[in-house]
């Protein structure tokens, strides 16, 4: 049985996704889409897995969460596999559900592999979400488009224990550990205590690295990170080596005012490798400031100088470095790829969200009026979860403008515009009527958002060449 060609007789005016189709012993699966929807069709033994209708010989399967899992055992390179160290990695957001598929055909021939189910637990909840809808969705896409190079999902900027229980259970195949709650502001440095050892203030490899340590140091650190010391250690004995699978962890203390010095960096790895706790990244602060939706605002040279001294840190103890908030973080880019020589994580996460906001400006002027008065009329909530230098004075009134000028509003120099729809999807989504019109905008527009996001993605893997 020939499944394609079968397709084509039998539903002639689906759309059919040739890099799909996938054929076993068992039988043959590829997806199409048919009346605003994507389905799987499957033929043989295989129709056995699968819930749906038979239309013929072919089992028509909706994209549910079981047949999801049925597909994950068919074909296992849909389920979410730990990538590990040595892998460069590049994590993805996809808030609305429709960039998976574009943010693979992206990584051809970079070198990375995708972190495709990244989402936080803030990012859940104002979508109204779970991380097993999340993982569908990506697994799904990763079918579709016959990626067999595997894909990771991300339980992203996980704060607590019982966070990462939460989304180790939904099948997260890597941890982002926030450390912020748990991390202290910098103390006055107590006396020494004189008892530190030999691997910080007798140790060739300290001096090597440029490093420089003493008791007060010593004592100051302690106090910082102790905190994440401990709930490192608590995540790993009580969620990660429960699991009894591979997990990824990603240490992050990067949300926080506290520049990560090389010194720190080297106390963070060497203190966990001490008591036996193996991280796959760290995500230092890095000096600069990484604002979400704009490029990084600060001396490119200045990142790059320490930039090199963390990646060497990280490539003494053998983790990868991670570059959070990357999203249209150019100017840094290629520092960035030179310096970690692929031993990297890149986080992205809300630029699809604006690629769709953009597709809105450019296809949808009516709806994007509306979504940015909702944005104006909820920016003070919003800004209380996300760090941004947007100033909504500064952007033009939109009764100042034609149609044909709302696009540029998210080109301004200054990012008002871009950081303002950035923060807000929660609040636009929330609205029934908003999120009604831009779901259906979506399906309508799939084509143009597509090509408009592929084109973004290869923009920024371009530059970490």
């Amino acid at each position: 049985m020939n499944l394609e060609h079968d397709l084509k007789k039998l539903l002639p005016w689906a759309k059919i996704y040739p890099s799909s189709l996938s054929i076993t012993p068992e039988g043959q699966a590829l997806m199409l889409h048919r009346q605003g929807k994507d389905l799987l069709a499957v033929s043989g033994s295989l129709r056995e897995l699968f819930e749906g209708t038979d239309e013929g010989e072919v089992r028509i399967c909706p994209l549910t969460h079981k047949n999801r899992l049925a597909l994950n055992y068919a074909f296992p390179h849909t389920a979410p596999r730990a990538f590990g160290r040595n892998i460069p990695t590049f994590g993805f957001g996809d808030r609305l559900g429709y960039a998976n598929p574009m943010q693979l055909a992206s990584l051809e021939g970079t070198g990375f592999l995708p972190v495709l189910a990244q989402q936080s637990m803030r990012e859940l909840s104002l979508m109204g979400r779970s991380y097993k809808q999340v993982i569908d969705t990506a697994s799904w896409a990763v079918f579709r488009q016959g990626w067999t190079q595997g894909f990771a999902a991300d339980g992203d900027h996980l704060k607590t224990l019982e966070e990462v229980k939460f989304a180790l259970a939904a099948g997260c195949t890597m941890i982002t550990l926030d450390c912020s709650l748990v991390m202290c502001l910098p103390p006055d440095c107590a006396p020494g205590r004189g008892h530190w050892p030999a691997d910080y203030l007798q140790n060739s490899a300290v001096e090597e690295l440029g490093l420089r340590f003493d008791d007060d140091i010593l004592e100051q650190l302690e106090q910082i990170y102790i905190g994440a010391f401990v709930l490192t250690r608590d995540v790993v004995e009580q969620a990660i080596k429960p699991a009894c699978r591979p997990i990824s962890l990603e240490l992050s203390v990067d949300e926080t005012e506290q520049l990560t010095s090389p010194e720190a960096h080297y106390y963070i790895a060497n203190e966990l490798r001490r008591a036996d706790v193996e991280i796959t990244s760290l995500a230092p602060r890095f000096v600069g400031e990484f604002h979400k939706a704009v490029d990084y605002i600060g001396n490119p040279d200045d990142f790059a100088a320490q930039l090199r001294r963390h990646a060497s840190i990280a490539d003494y103890f053998g983790h990868k470095l991670s570059l959070h908030s990357a999203s249209e973080k150019y100017s840094v880019f290629p520092a960035f790829a030179r310096e970690t020589r692929g031993r990297c994580h890149v986080k992205t996460s809300g630029t699809s969200w604006l690629e769709a906001v953009e597709c809105i400006a450019k296809q949808a002027p009516s709806l994007y009026r509306d979504m940015h008065a909702k944005a104006l009329e909820c920016f003070e909530d919003a800004k209380k979860l996300y760090m941004v230098h947007c100033d909504p004075g500064r952007i033009p009134a939109l009764d100042t403008l034609s149609d044909s000028q709302l696009p540029t509003l998210l080109e301004m120099s200054s990012g008002d515009s871009r950081q303002l729809m950035h923060i807000t999807y929660g609040f636009i989504l929330d609205e029934r009527d908003l999120s009604e019109r831009l779901y259906a905008f979506m399906e309508k527009h799939r084509s143009f958002y597509e090509a408009e996001a592929l084109d973004l993605y290869r923009r920024h893997l371009e530059l970490l060449k």
